[in-house]
């Protein structure tokens, strides 16, 4: 059986090391793309923070949640964003809500 809170060390792992199929192989089975660590970091944020394209449209297309935010208000697009991704920061910014666009703008303006 499938152990989401056992193996999600291991789904950020593979998504940290960039590995595209077996990120795939996890999602295909059933994990959970929403699940976060207890400070609030999704594996799509993590994606975004890594500069992983692949896995981040991985992730939206089978349900992530674009507008998640971890504890210290850290988004997708703001990890991407911060970090010089702009191929994710283009493919992510028309589907962040548009409110979270304009906290992520505020933020990158006080780094």
């Amino acid at each position: 059986m499938f152990n989401h809170e056992e193996d999600l060390p291991l789904f950020f792992s593979l998504i940290r090391a960039g590995d595209v199929e077996r990120v795939k192989e996890l999602i295909a089975i059933g994990h959970n793309v929403n699940a976060a660590f207890e400070d609030g970091r999704t594996p799509l944020i993590s994606a975004a923070h890594h500069g992983h394209f692949e896995i981040v449209k991985l992730l939206v297309e089978a349900g992530a949640d674009v507008n998640a935010v971890d504890a210290e208000q850290n988004s997708p697009l703001f990890s991407a964003a911060y970090r010089g991704f702009q191929n994710i920061v283009q493919y992510l910014t028309p589907i962040t809500d548009l409110k979270l666009q304009e906290t992520v703008q505020q933020q990158l303006e006080e780094i």
